[in-house]
């Protein structure tokens, strides 16, 4: 890939942005990857193995190579706008988007206000405190961060913010009465160097709390698939991707990794960019649709009938569990992986699939559905068409439905 690299001015600041130009170019669209307050270099192992299509790197407006002007403010919604003027100068026109941890919640207001600019954003562990069952205590703890880089420095105040990330859970309201971690603990300095010019201590967690538009987002056309790590379950960030899923409705796409899968370095030597960037490549390229969890176990049910149709084997990865169980009609069964295969394989391709009456029955967090379907295709290379009737039993949880068992029987056809 052949990168180049620019600088834009905007309001109150300086911003530096790459564009890296394939060496085999395809049809693919161009691609935006960001986070907050992380910089273009924190993104360099994924942005390689994306070597089809022209990748968009850039620094936000008070990181790395970016500058904050004197008197340059930073808000949630002026990163917004510097994503959207960086996606503006590069002239290439619309552009899928990958954002992580802060990036993804700074594209909200991009999203709201240029939609016509993206066709797909990944949302990627956005920490939205504000949607959480412990947003209160967030809050105040995110402020007491603050205070303590202002009064105290670096070492001190990074310290409580490694402590809060690695919490597992809701913080309970005493978080603040226990004692402040020591900075020697985490490798951090105890001395003040009296600079006061951090990214994330200075800026990011000194912004205004940011709630998002959720009607907004839904009517702006954008395709947005929220993401969680595989890691870190019940950490803050992850609590936030799963929030910000429900808030839409979608089951969020699960990533290999931890909230920084997309690099593996000293501290995290089992992450792996190449399945991180094989997984977002999944979802942008196979034509992948968000699912449905609104809690209707129909919508999930009608949602499961589209992506077979479709051999949507993004939106099918989402909508089975993991250790889902499917008893054929000759008693043979076959787990998720065999199912995935068949249709991304092609060795499965229905050419129709028409339901005659459908049955939905919800007991808290578990469902059971009933359904008669008129299906036709080719398996095995071979042609075919039934009349079938499906048995599925769903559980609710991480904030959808997913087919944990299934029969299908072949029935005599309906005149």
């Amino acid at each position: 890939m052949t990168k180049t690299t620019h600088t834009l001015d905007v309001p109150g600041a300086v911003l530096t942005y790459d564009i890296r130009e394939p060496n085999r170019p395809g049809e693919h669209p161009p691609l935006f990857i960001f986070g907050s307050p992380m910089g273009a270099s924190g993104f360099e192992q994924l942005a390689l193995h994306f070597d089809d299509r022209v990748v968009i790197t850039y620094d936000p407006r008070m990181t790395e190579r970016s500058h904050l002007e004197e008197g340059g403010t930073v808000t949630t919604e002026i990163h917004g706008d510097d994503l959207h003027r960086v996606a503006e100068a590069a002239g290439l026109g619309p552009v899928d988007a990958f954002g992580s941890s802060g990036g993804a919640v700074c594209a909200l207001p991009w999203v709201v206000q240029h939609p016509d600019e993206i066709r797909t954003f990944v949302a990627h562990e956005p920490p939205l405190a504000v949607l959480l069952e412990d947003a209160d205590v967030l809050l105040k703890v995110n402020a007491d961060i603050v205070d303590t880089y202002r009064r105290r420095g670096f070492g001190p105040a990074m310290a409580k913010f490694i402590q809060l990330v690695s919490h597992p859970g809701p913080l309970p309201s005493d978080y603040l009465d226990r004692p402040a971690p020591d900075p020697a603990q985490f490798g951090l300095p105890t001395e003040d160097d009296g600079s006061r010019g951090d990214a994330l201590l200075a800026y990011n967690m000194a912004m205004p709390p940011y709630t998002p538009d959720a009607a907004a987002l839904a009517s702006s056309g954008v395709r947005i698939v929220p993401a969680v790590g595989a890691e870190g379950e019940g950490a803050m960030a992850r609590r936030g991707g799963e929030a910000f899923a429900r808030l839409l409705g979608i089951a969020p796409v699960t990533f290999p990794g931890d909230h920084g899968g997309f690099a593996a370095n000293e501290w995290t030597p089992d992450n792996d960019p190449a399945a991180f960037a094989a997984t977002l490549r999944q979802v942008l390229d196979n034509g992948g649709r968000t699912v449905p969890a609104d809690g209707s176990l129909a919508a999930a049910e009608t949602e499961l009938q589209r992506a077979q149709l479709a051999g949507d084997v993004l939106a099918l990865e989402s909508l089975l569990h993991a250790d889902v169980v499917y008893i054929g009609p000759d008693g043979a069964e076959s787990g998720k992986a065999q199912d995935l295969e068949s249709h991304s394989s092609g060795q499965l391709r229905l050419t129709r699939l028409e339901p005659v009456r459908s049955v939905t029955r919800q007991f808290d967090s578990v469902g059971v559905t009933r359904t008669q379907v008129r299906i036709a295709g080719r398996a095995g290379g071979q042609p075919f068409e039934a009349e079938m009737v499906y048995t599925r039993t769903w559980l609710f949880e991480g904030g959808g439905w997913r087919v944990i068992q299934a029969q299908g029987i072949s029935v005599a056809r309906e005149p």
